[in-house]
């Protein structure tokens, strides 16, 4: 059975869910600006999903290349 490793991922998902976290904050406080919607946009775009799915995917890759005889 196929278990991927988060700790491989954890910066990757950290970075997302800080991104958004802060950017909730300074909405729910009022404290949101038009250059930090902007600046959250550039943020998910560096924190892109993509690399989370890569990573992934080549786990699993890995595993069912090690278990093709088992």
């Amino acid at each position: 059975m196929f278990f991927p490793s988060f700790q491989t991922l954890s910066t990757q998902v950290e970075l997302r869910w800080f991104s958004y976290a802060d950017f909730e904050m300074r909405m729910l406080n009022g404290e949101l600006k038009s250059e930090d919607v902007d600046s959250f946009i550039n943020q998910q775009k560096q924190n892109d999903i993509s690399k989370i799915v890569t990573d992934v995917q080549n786990q699993l890759n890995d595993w069912k290349a090690s278990n093709r005889n088992n």
